[in-house]
């Protein structure tokens, strides 16, 4: 699990750089004190390389989404119909197994509609951290791609509330990731201790966030339209 840790965050501070660069590239530049007006103007010039960093990375792909000649509403609506499919799916399941976790049933074996490919009768416990684990990696690759899709339709990344609420869920996502690798054995086993109370919490936070950003993608998609 070590590698997956290092990845994520590193996942994290990548996030971390684009939600900055959003904050700063969104405050107004007029300050009347002459300090604060020197601490903006570092901060700009430090969230313009941020920018210019995500710009360059994006550009790897967006040539080439370009040369494709997609139309418009495939450009607009595609990204959305993934990541919807696996909010609607994976990710609300998986939340809701966690509640059933928070609620002592973790070692229940998990009801599921469908076959788990790789897990021989899962306990609701194991189902819900690997579906929150891939709904967290079907998430990251999307949040590219839709950034891609963004740039390609020639939008400022930088000035999209969804954009900035979407890296607020990664980021989210990894601190849960990161939390529950640190369970003892004691709390892995024990729905009310402060660890499990903490992880709910923020658990919580992070799913209302998730159709919070759901919403703001459907919003932005039709005003694309």
């Amino acid at each position: 699990m070590a590698p997956l840790k290092f990845f994520v965050l590193g996942v994290l501070a990548m996030m971390a750089i684009e939600s900055q660069a959003f904050v700063v590239s969104n405050t107004s530049p007029t300050l009347t004190r002459p300090f604060l007006a020197k601490a903006q103007l570092h901060r700009q010039e430090k969230s313009n390389v941020q920018m210019s960093l995500v710009d360059s990375y994006l550009d790897l792909f967006v040539p080439a989404v370009k040369a494709m000649q997609l139309p418009t509403p495939l450009l607009t609506w595609f990204h959305g119909a993934n990541m919807g499919t696996v909010l609607l799916s994976m990710a609300t399941y998986g939340a809701y197994l966690g509640l059933k976790v928070r609620n002592g049933e973790g070692s229940e074996q998990a009801k599921t509609p469908l076959p788990v490919p790789l897990l021989d009768n899962p306990t609701n416990g194991t189902l819900h951290k690997y579906l929150m684990l891939g709904s967290f990696l079907f998430f990251l690759l999307g949040a590219q791609g839709g950034l891609v899709f963004l740039k390609t339709l020639d939008q400022n990344i930088f000035e999209s509330p969804h954009a900035a609420v979407a890296g607020a869920v990664l980021i989210l996502f990894g601190v849960q990731f990161v939390s529950s690798t640190q369970f003892s054995n004691e709390e892995e086993n024990n729905s009310k201790s402060a660890a499990r109370k903490a992880h709910a919490a923020v658990g919580l936070v992070t799913f209302l966030m998730m159709y919070l950003q759901g919403f703001l993608g459907l919003s932005l998609g039709f005003s694309l339209s």
